[in-house]
Formats: structure tokens, sequence, C-alpha cells
């Protein structure tokens, strides 16, 4: 069952899946900024902590999945 997290901008997120030598993830995505788009879905656009050009954008329900993210340790 998923998780309702409020998505905010300055939260900062782990992807949960295994690296391709079966580690842990380490890059962590912060959230930049969150929006409604007219399909009514929220979103966030997520920057890359370690390169800030690496940016990508998710549906706040897709972030707030646990089985797909998790929040970054501060």
């Amino acid at each position: 069952m998923m998780s309702r997290r409020h998505i905010t901008a300055g939260q900062r997120f782990r992807d949960t899946r295994l690296t391709a030598f079966g580690t842990p993830c380490r890059t962590v995505w912060m959230v930049d900024h969150v929006w409604r788009a007219p399909d009514g879905l929220n979103y966030a656009r997520l920057v890359h902590e370690g390169d800030p050009q690496h940016r990508k954008t998710l549906s706040t329900t897709a972030l707030s999945d646990p089985r797909l993210f998790i929040p970054a340790a501060e």
C-alpha cells in the first residue's frame, strides 16, 4: 500500500532500486518545484544533487510510493 506524503520543494529522495552491481542507489534527488498540471495530477521537478544539470519530472504519486523512492537521510 502506498504512503501518502506531502511533497514540497527542498525535500530529498533516493531511488529504492538497486544499482547494476546490486548495491543500494546512493543518488539523491532534491525536489525543485511542485505543480498541478492540466491533466489534474501533481508533478515534481527533481534535481540531481551531484549534477544540477541532470533533472527529471515525476508525478508526486510515484515520488510518494515507498516501493520507488524513500526520503534521503539528512
